[in-house]
């Protein structure tokens, strides 16, 4: 498992943002230096590969794969990595979407990318692996719109407007996606709610109201979303549990974390999932929601 800690410093370091890295069982196993980054991270299961912002690392972090082929300039609003591909979101359109494939031998790097008009103010993002190919969904919010690129050819397959939350989502949002059922998960931190969407013609279900102060939203392997909310008088959190098929929530009061779970990262199998610290010292926290 990897965190991203963008203000960790090291002594003996000039420069601080880190990632650190955890065991399977949470323990700490090192850390490596990645140098101020203004986003977020992601990890391609099928390479291993650690994406922070638009720069492509190994896993021990010793050898950086910078992208410089077609990205904007802009900063990094979020990225994701998942079945060999790589995909970014940048605040200005045109081509706020790129996306490469990573899966090519290392003497080809860096990669050509590809790029593609989502709308405006694009926000959050997750992959789609359906018939064997990737798809990208986005979320651009300042007119809410929930939009289905096709990687292999940077092609919108569908887009639909999105019901139920505010313009601009000044609160942040997040996508989750469960292939299995061939479902997706928003989820509105400022308006409290999570909304279900088919993957293949992003029509839309009901709003899902959410207890608690939401502040992420990941799926776990058996098909359930863990919404982490924030429990201010005690500086922790507090787990929400959403069935994205039946519309049943659940808050766990009974499952308290002692840090904010603005991250959290899904087991391999079932309910499991880790809510990691920002210190690189701590040890991972692990949760089976009941």
């Amino acid at each position: 498992m990897f965190c991203l800690n963008p203000q960790e410093t090291v002594a003996g370091q000039s420069a601080n943002g880190y990632v650190d890295k955890f065991k399977p069982d949470g323990t700490p196993d090192g850390k490596f230096l990645v140098g101020s980054p203004t986003c977020c991270i992601a990890v391609d299961n099928v390479t291993g590969y650690v994406l922070v912002d638009k720069t492509v690392y190994a896993e021990d972090g010793v050898s950086a794969r910078p992208y410089f082929q077609g990205f904007q300039p802009e900063p990094v609003v979020a990225n994701i990595a998942e079945n060999g591909w790589i995909c970014v979101l940048q605040p200005t359109a045109p081509n706020n979407l790129t996306c490469s494939n990573i899966t090519g031998p290392a003497t080809s790097w860096p990669l050509p990318v590809a790029s593609t008009n989502v709308g405006t103010n694009p926000q959050s993002l997750a992959i789609v692996v359906n018939g064997g190919k990737t798809y990208v969904d986005v979320l651009t919010s300042s007119t809410p719109t929930l939009w289905s690129v096709d990687t292999s050819t940077m092609a919108t397959i569908t887009s639909q407007p999105v019901t139920d939350v505010t313009a601009n989502l000044p609160g942040g949002s997040a996508i989750s996606t469960f292939d299995s059922l061939g479902t997706g998960l928003i989820t509105s931190f400022v308006d409290k709610v999570a909304i279900p969407f088919s993957e293949t013609t992003l029509k839309q279900g009901n709003a899902i109201t959410l207890p608690g102060v939401p502040v992420s939203a990941t799926s776990t392997a058996n098909g359930i979303a863990v919404i982490g909310n924030a429990d201010q008088p005690n500086a922790g959190g507090t787990l929400t549990e959403v069935n994205p098929t039946s519309g049943a929530v659940t808050l766990v009061p009974s499952v308290e974390t002692s840090v904010l779970p603005v991250g959290t990262v899904p087991a391999s199998t079932g309910k499991g999932f880790f809510v990691c610290p920002q210190d690189g010292v701590s040890s991972c926290s692990s949760f089976t929601l009941p």
